[in-house]
């Protein structure tokens, strides 16, 4: 298993066990490769354990896409940017749900790119996920950081996928925390950096304090550009828990918000650092 092996494992062994819950909302890693290609290759990785569960046999991705009654996978048109309420697509999903599974102890209804789906479709498959049959098991592939409805997240168990990826080398150790991490770039871009860039940001990594930290970054561009590559750098080698990394996701929507309104750069950063030096 490759795309996400960690939820795989557990959502198949869930499958075996008849636990598996009605409605999973299925986003992709914190940094890269939340791509559809991605997401897809999941979800057949999914289809391909459970038909070996269920079979006690491999098959494989070409062999899935001949069809199964119980893999049902929902997808707009290639030519659009979202679902269209009239689209095939918003009537399969309804039907999906209006059979339970033929042959497996589950049937599995895939629902690929899931933030193009819009707020009235979604309010239009409410009543099929408040009711679902019992058999039918549904997956929102969501593939960035996009929020749904809240009365559709509120319904469902959301699973972050792990990068297919290698973990980020950086060359530089996160023990520490974010201020040693940041003391260990400079030293790593030590000839790259002007004197004055290098002495402001080890100036907070001597006295990590969030108020020096703003200071360094209000005084100088160069300083502020380095600063958010080695925060983003520092938030994916940590691999952080889902919560601080959805919290630093949000954190990094208001920052690039706040460039808009011309926050100013301690405004802008705050955030940013807040979420790193808990």
């Amino acid at each position: 298993m490759s795309q996400g092996s960690n939820s795989l494992s557990l959502i198949l062994g869930a499958y075996q066990n008849a636990k598996l819950a009605p409605f999973y909302i299925i986003r992709p890693p914190m940094m890269g490769d939340g791509n559809s290609e991605f997401m897809a290759n999941w979800s057949q990785e999914l289809c391909q354990g459970v038909f070996k569960l269920e079979t006690g046999r491999d098959t494989s991705k070409e062999e899935l896409a001949k069809g199964n009654a119980d893999f049902i996978f929902i997808e707009k048109e290639i030519d659009q940017k979202e679902y269209k309420v009239k689209d095939q697509a918003v009537l399969d999903f309804i039907k999906a749900h209006n059979y339970p599974a033929l042959f497996y102890k589950y049937k599995l209804v895939f629902v690929q790119t899931a933030e193009a789906i819009s707020d009235t479709i979604l309010n239009k498959w409410l009543k099929v996920l408040e009711e679902p049959e019992q058999s039918v098991v549904t997956f929102f592939l969501v593939g960035n950081e996009e929020k749904l409805l809240d009365t559709i997240e509120s319904r469902a168990i959301t699973l972050r996928l792990k990068s297919q990826n290698p973990p980020l080398e950086t060359g530089v150790s996160c023990q520490g925390g974010f201020p040693q991490f940041l003391k260990q770039k400079i030293e790593q871009e030590k000839g790259s950096l002007s004197e004055k860039v290098t002495a402001e940001l080890l100036s907070f990594t001597a006295n990590p304090l969030p108020h020096i930290f703003l200071e360094v970054v209000k005084n100088n561009r160069a300083s502020r550009m380095f600063a958010f590559k080695t925060m983003v750098d520092f938030a994916a080698a940590k691999d952080l828990p889902y919560v601080k990394q959805y919290e630093f996701l949000k954190a990094i929507e208001w920052f690039k918000k706040s460039q808009t309104f011309n926050n100013s750069a301690p405004e802008r950063f705050y955030g940013l650092l807040h979420q790193l030096l808990e």
